[in-house]
């Protein structure tokens, strides 16, 4: 096995990019998952990388199962993991070791870490030194530190590199796919996508779990398998496969970088944006791939595409952010400066250079105040009250107090009734009451 003292140090900053390595792609102005301010640009999908997150799927992607969020048991993990996947650990970072604490602020891992990753599937990377290996919940080193760099398990395996390499091992840290590949990604619904060759836009494919090749490594760019379908890119057009690679439709969809925007490709509550020329101009398909939605938005003029959300997709025309439904229909008419997705039934939206909340009527419940703001989670909503940020509740009111650091990259959303904030620089976790459960020392 070739040593990270072998690899060149500009090789070992490009794997190193890699990490964090679960990938959040956040829609910004019309997006979700992070706050979004007067002086944030407008872009296309982008990549986020966080340690406290999981790749965000279409609605059809929730691991092999395709059960929703709530009920998803694995098969797969033992008992103890499948608890983990309903009561996470949480990562913390006391001086610059990283550990794990549970949902009540104990310390059940102590930090003993360089560096360390969320738990999926029962594991967690964590790195001793230059090299990466994984953890158990009880904290026992179960795949000792020897990879350069190391992806999250999905579907009991987990990408890993060795030597400039990208290969697969399973659960117990058995390399069932020998390094080979330029690059590989996380599996889903059954194929991972895998890249030979140094050009950095040829010889794509997918891989089943054995490493058997499924879909020759011959096109372009791809993305993930979701709800059984990939967007591929082959000399510059996008097209969808099923997965033993047979495409399945018949448009010639223009490729816009499926690899820098591969969101924009994904099917959410059934439709997906279909970009039909070089000029970039789209409307909107679903998986029979009919226009649902015509061509009637150009990514110049009217921003790029966005998905559903509530039924609802936000638009822009003449300057102005409103909402259209699945009929083609002006659901809220444009009005808004910006506009974002809506999410337990409100949508924040920006007047007069100050961020409110609509409901699903465009009436406005929750007055333009606030200068930056975030989507509801649990009820709650982060809002940034002159150069703090706190939470109000569903008709406003500021239940959290504003006292925590504005951190355009942390993730401020509750998610069982749990929230990462800042205090003094360092990370923190409260309740949904504000209470503490861990500060950093």
């Amino acid at each position: 096995m070739k040593q990270a003292t072998q690899v060149k140090d500009a090789d070992k900053k490009q794997i190193y990019n890699r990490l964090p390595y679960y990938r959040t792609a956040v829609l910004l102005a019309a997006g979700t998952g992070i706050l979004l301010g007067a002086n944030t640009p407008a872009k296309s999908a982008l990549d986020i990388y966080s340690p406290t997150h999981k790749f965000v799927r279409s609605e059809d992607n929730i691991y092999s199962a395709n059960f929703s969020w709530g009920q998803f048991i694995n098969p797969k993990l033992d008992l103890l993991a499948q608890a983990q996947e309903i009561d996470p650990l949480l990562l913390i970072q006391q001086d610059k070791t990283y550990g794990y604490i549970n949902r009540q602020g104990r310390i059940v891992i102590r930090p003993k870490f360089d560096e360390a990753f969320d738990f999926q599937e029962g594991r967690a990377a964590v790195r001793i030194k230059e090299h990466w290996g994984f953890i158990d919940l009880n904290g026992n080193l179960i795949i000792k530190p020897q990879f350069d760099s190391v992806g999250p398990f999905s579907e009991g395996r987990a990408w890993v590199v060795v030597g400039m390499k990208f290969g697969y091992i399973d659960l117990t840290g058995k390399i069932v796919i020998r390094p080979q590949y330029a690059d590989a990604q996380d599996f889903s619904q059954g194929l991972a996508a895998v890249k030979q060759g140094k050009a950095p836009h040829e010889g794509y494919g997918f891989i089943d779990c054995s490493g058997k090749v499924v879909v020759p490594l011959t096109l372009n760019e791809v993305t993930n398998f979701s709800g059984g379908l990939a967007a591929v890119n082959q000399l510059g057009n996008i097209s969808y496969i099923d997965p033993t690679g047979k495409p399945l439709i018949s448009l010639r969809l223009y490729n816009s970088g499926i690899y820098g925007d591969s969101d924009t490709f994904l099917f959410y509550e059934g439709l997906a944006p279909a970009i039909v020329d070089k000029d970039l101009n789209y409307g909107y398909i679903d998986k029979n791939f009919k226009f649902v939605i015509p061509v009637r938005f150009n990514w110049e003029k009217d921003g790029p595409p966005r998905r559903f959300s509530a039924g609802l997709l936000v638009i822009k025309l003449a300057g102005k952010y409103g909402y259209l439904d699945k009929a083609n229909t002006i659901a809220i008419p444009p009005q808004f400066e910006m506009a974002m997705l809506f999410s337990e039934g409100l949508a924040a939206v920006k007047i007069a250079g100050k961020y409110g909340y609509i409901d699903r009527k465009g009436q406005v419940v929750i007055e333009p105040q606030f200068e930056e703001v975030n989507v509801f989670s649990e009820g709650l909503a982060a809002v940034k009250v002159g150069n703090k940020v706190g939470y109000i509740n569903r008709v406003g009111k500021l239940v959290i107090p504003a006292q925590f650091e504005y951190n355009s990259s942390f993730d401020s959303m509750f998610k069982k009734g749990v929230a990462k904030v800042y205090l003094n620089g360092k990370p923190a976790y409260i309740d949904s009451m504000g209470n503490f459960i861990w500060r950093s020392k």
